[in-house]
């Protein structure tokens, strides 16, 4: 079962230990449909085709794949950011989306890492209809995304952080839009010699605009582009690379273009006969994604009521502290952030809250700790907090936590936070198992640092961590036994 987000920040499933694809090691997409015969029609007599200047609202069911074991789901949070950059990527093209229904979890090994076949198995196996579904796992084939246009969208994990616009660019694809190189996916060029008339049976798209409307993508406000390749933009917006069309004429393509290949520091927009196809095929193609344009307002955290801790309040228990507050108008669920730092920059505690009350049992005696809430709903995801509240915590521990603490391993870490000059020590009982690896690992679940391994310690045992050459942040030291692994989280300051 994924990890449901009532936990800490280190979000469970969310760590693996194998190696992972970063986007570095993906194909930019891997879509190569190019025009659709829906496309080629629409651009044929776009006079003929529905307009609408109203913003139009999109369902999307967000699925998360994991492996078999249950590891390496993309955590909850890193959806609502992801879906946030989303809309904003469309807002100009007035079309927006919305989650639909529940985050589906699907723990499939082969559907991890998959390719286009598997992929289209999970999608005909588990696609909700009349949404757009979009799937993030490991690897989609090789690449960062792909958009099959009749049945999904898959999303490489690595590819979707919240400056990343592979999402916006394979929902392009999915609602119609080729590549402005359409016809060149594959296709290997010395671009310092003059373009051939045709590619891949598709003829090649002219600088002066003369053969726009049936070579390249279709589209005679998106310039020629030839390449199909990663690349990086000039302080222009242009590629850095010259091209030359098949008259010999010299020009760099625009990458400004979402539906481009370049950097995602450079893409910014559709054009707008771009928008228009979109929302063409959203209106004639898929009208059944169209059934409900009544979106809900986003939630306004500046008029988030606190109950308890109020501020400068003093929790005399400190294993068991329940933070409290009045429902927020259109907010359906919510983010609550408690850390020791007053500036948020390293949060030690995150828990996803489906009421307006949460209580956690992870905060320690005699501390001051700062707390925020950030609220949202299914079409408002973006980063928007509450103002910061503070309280202290008391010495004692409530009787449920005391009894449940009595019956699970414990492991002390101290002092915690640790400043730059001082000892780490670590003080474990573990039960009746034997400790064999000790490591400090990042958020991310990268080892830092030097590991502790083959140790094949006592269950209650003490040693010294060593912080050398480490730099402040918030870490997860591990602890394995030869039955569990156990995680504590460590600030360092």
């Amino acid at each position: 079962m994924p990890c449901r987000l009532t936990l800490v920040f280190l979000f469970c499933n969310s760590l693996l230990f194998a190696q992972q694809h970063s986007s570095a090691d993906l194909r930019p997409c891997g879509t190569t449909e190019g025009r659709s015969s829906w496309l080629r029609s629409y651009q044929s007599n776009p006079g003929a085709f529905p307009r609408t200047d109203d913003s139009l609202y999109v369902p999307v069911t967000v699925h998360i794949v994991g492996n078999s074991d249950g590891t390496g789901y993309f955590s909850l949070l890193g959806v609502l950011e992801a879906f946030c950059t989303l809309n904003q990527d469309f807002s100009e093209a007035g079309i927006q989306f919305f989650i639909e229904g529940q985050i589906k979890y699907h723990a499939n090994s082969t559907w991890y890492n998959h390719n286009f076949q598997q992929g289209a198995i999970m999608m005909v196996q588990k696609n909700v209809p009349n949404t757009i579904n979009c799937y993030i796992v490991e690897s989609p084939a090789g690449n960062c995304g792909y958009s099959n246009y009749n049945l999904g969208i898959a999303l490489a994990k690595s590819c979707i952080s919240p400056n990343d616009h592979t999402w916006a660019h394979e929902i392009g694809h999915y609602l119609s839009l080729p590549h402005p190189f359409s016809g060149w996916e594959g296709y290997t060029h010395d671009y310092g010699t003059p373009a051939p008339p045709a590619v891949n049976g598709e003829p090649v798209e002219m600088l002066d605009g003369s053969n726009c409307q049936n070579a390249g993508d279709g589209f005679c406000d998106t310039p020629a582009d030839y390449l199909n390749y990663r690349w990086p933009c000039n302080l222009d917006g242009l590629s850095n690379t010259v091209q030359f069309d098949p008259s010999g004429a010299s020009f760099k393509s625009d990458g400004t273009l979402f539906m481009s290949y370049s950097l995602d520091e450079c893409s910014e927009r559709f054009s707008p006969e771009q928008i228009a196809a979109m929302k063409a095929n959203l209106l004639t193609e898929r009208p059944n994604l169209l059934y409900n344009q009544n979106p809900l307002s986003a939630p306004d955290p500046s008029a988030l009521v606190v109950v308890a801790p109020l501020p400068g309040d003093t929790v005399e228990t400190f294993e068991e502290v329940t933070f409290s507050w009045e429902p927020l108008p259109n907010a359906t669920a919510y983010f609550l952030e408690v850390t020791l730092l007053a500036n948020f920059q390293a949060v030690l505690y995150r828990y996803e809250v489906q009421g307006n009350s949460f209580t956690s049992n992870d905060l320690k005696k005699n501390k001051k700790y700062y707390w925020r809430v950030r609220p949202y709903n299914k079409w408002n995801t973006c980063k928007v907090f509450s103002e910061v509240n503070s309280f202290h915590t008391g010495e004692e521990a409530s009787v449920s936590a005391t009894e449940a603490e009595s019956n699970k391993p414990s492991v002390l870490i101290h002092p915690n936070p640790v400043s730059n000059n001082e000892r780490l020590f670590i003080t474990a009982d573990m039960g009746e198992s034997d400790i064999q690896l000790v490591e400090l690992l990042s958020l991310e679940g990268q080892k830092v640092g030097a590991s502790l391994g083959n140790l094949n310690l006592p269950a209650q045992s003490r040693w010294e961590l060593s912080l050398e050459g480490i730099p402040a942040g918030v870490y997860l030291v591990r602890i394995q036994t030869r039955k569990e692994v156990f995680f504590e989280k460590l600030l360092k300051l």
